[in-house]
């Protein structure tokens, strides 16, 4: 018997490389346009992910998400400025983020498999991401375990374990439907979950996934009615 679906969202439900891209080029004409001339010379989108990505790799699960871009865009302007300049860093991080969620990019997919599911099952989310569902305009989950508030991140098992918990269900009832195969499936299933790999992409199937989908909408004839 199926308890809970829960998803991942980032590449999963919405498109989040593209809002990505979309909300740091945004961010990289504001510091063009409110910094010295010539001190962002040469500054390029994937210098900004990569200064993301490095403050990501030394944060703890815990760390929120917003503080982890703030601090990179306080890492970019000290790159182009002596010194920094706080203030600054703040207002582009804040004008990513107002870029960012002003235009999620769902999958054509998404809505309707969930407005098919949501009668038959209670639907949740689990991601380390902040793309949170209301910001993408998804008011169908019940549950919302993001790993900022956790203190746990996939693909540690242990997330999952704490979502079993605290919805109160056995872990052979609880379905994880994500995009990756290591964080969503295979960090599922070890925890005793069941797991559906999410594969727009139509890629060969390795053997140890026992589930996929290419279109969400297969979702409610995998899953049954209940």
């Amino acid at each position: 018997m199926v308890g809970w679906v829960f998803f991942d969202v980032d590449q999963t439900l919405c498109d989040f490389a593209t809002m990505m891209r979309r909300a740091l080029e945004s961010a990289l004409g504001e510091l063009q346009r409110r910094l010295p001339a010539g001190s962002t010379d040469g500054l390029t989108v994937e210098d900004l992910r990569t200064a993301r990505d490095a403050v990501a790799a030394t944060a703890s699960a815990s760390t929120p998400m917003e503080q982890i871009r703030l601090q990179s865009f306080r890492v970019v302007v000290a790159g182009c400025v002596p010194g920094g300049d706080e203030d600054l860093a703040r207002s582009v991080t804040r004008h990513y983020l107002r870029r960012r969620f002003a235009d999620p990019v769902l999958y054509p997919d998404v809505r309707p498999a969930l407005d098919a599911l949501a009668p038959r099952h209670r639907l949740g989310v689990v991601s380390n991401g902040n793309s949170y569902p209301h910001t993408l305009g998804l008011g169908h989950f019940r549950e919302v375990f993001l790993a900022q508030h956790v203190g746990l991140r996939k693909p540690d098992p242990a997330l999952y374990v704490h979502v079993a918990r605290e919805v109160r269900t056995r872990p052979e009832d609880l379905v994880m439907v994500g995009d990756s195969l290591g964080h969503d499936v295979l960090a599922a299933r070890e925890a005793g979950w069941q797991a559906v790999w999410v594969n727009r992409q139509r890629r060969e199937v390795p053997p140890e996934v026992t589930a996929s989908v290419a279109d969400l909408r297969d979702l409610e004839v995998l899953l049954g009615g209940g």
